[in-house]
């Protein structure tokens, strides 16, 4: 059945495979960006607002099914985004009762970074709520080869990831639209979890790029790391691995 969903941060690197994903599929898609958004994205219905201060959240979702709230700071304004926004999203979905899917990290509950603790902090205040699902899924991509993009990169003895394309999870978003609630859903990981030296040493065959890596004890933020807590093993849902993406990504910019 077509829905009306409303996509946060729709210029994101999941909330912009979200949207066509969603219209693809014969969904209604509206779309929430900033009051500063400088003009409307092409097939989708735009509202403006702003999920940190609440401004215009009644009337984006006025008449919505559902939000996939995408809407994501892993930086400055991490705990005003991630917190704040989440609890103002929140407020604003149970009105409508709309269906709130907030897609996390996986083990946020057992990582210390800040952002991940906001995120841990958001998807309490999700499940607050009554009608709500929580997707977590592991790290995308992009995401691993900007932190490989350093000069220097910190390794621990047995630290890994388990990349996954933000495409094949936004398929996930709209298929839990369809599905309706289902809570804490399962995660979704990357088909392959692999070293970091692995995951440094493919991109310079793909790139020639190459990046130090500094061994540095498994202490503080880094041994929950260094144990795994970020990684789904039995969760291996996507499919397409790190050297694929590589060799793409590399073609692509080629052209």
């Amino acid at each position: 059945m077509m829905a009306c969903v409303l996509v946060t941060g729709p210029a994101g690197l999941l909330g912009s495979a979200v949207v066509p994903r969603l219209a693809a599929r014969g969904h209604e898609v509206r779309v929430l960006v900033h009051n500063t958004w400088p003009g409307p994205l092409p097939s989708a219905g735009l509202v403006r607002g702003d999920v940190r201060t609440g401004a215009g959240l009644a009337e984006a979702v006025t008449g919505v099914d559902a939000v996939i709230h995408a809407a994501t700071s892993p930086l400055r304004t991490a705990q005003a985004t991630e917190v704040g926004g989440t609890r103002q999203m929140l407020g604003a979905a149970r009105s409508a009762g709309a269906h709130l899917i907030y897609p996390s990290i996986v083990g946020v509950d057992k990582l210390t970074a800040r952002y991940y603790r906001a995120k841990w902090q958001a998807e309490q205040i999700v499940e607050s709520g009554s009608r709500w699902t929580i997707q977590r899924a592991t790290q995308f991509h992009p995401m691993i080869d900007r932190m490989l993009s350093h000069r220097l990169f910190p390794v621990t003895a047995h630290l890994a990831f388990q990349p996954v394309d933000a495409g094949e999870l936004a398929d996930r978003l709209v298929d839990l639209v369809e599905a309706g609630p289902v809570g804490r859903a399962e995660d979704f990981g990357g088909p392959q979890i692999l070293s970091l030296r692995a995951l440094a040493a493919a991109r310079r065959a793909a790139t020639g790029r190459r990046v130090t890596l500094i061994p540095v004890p498994a202490a503080g933020p880094m041994r929950a790391m260094d144990a795994g807590r970020h990684l789904c093993p039995g969760n291996a849902c996507g499919t397409l691995t790190w050297p694929t993406w590589l060799a793409s990504t590399t073609a692509r910019h080629n052209r």
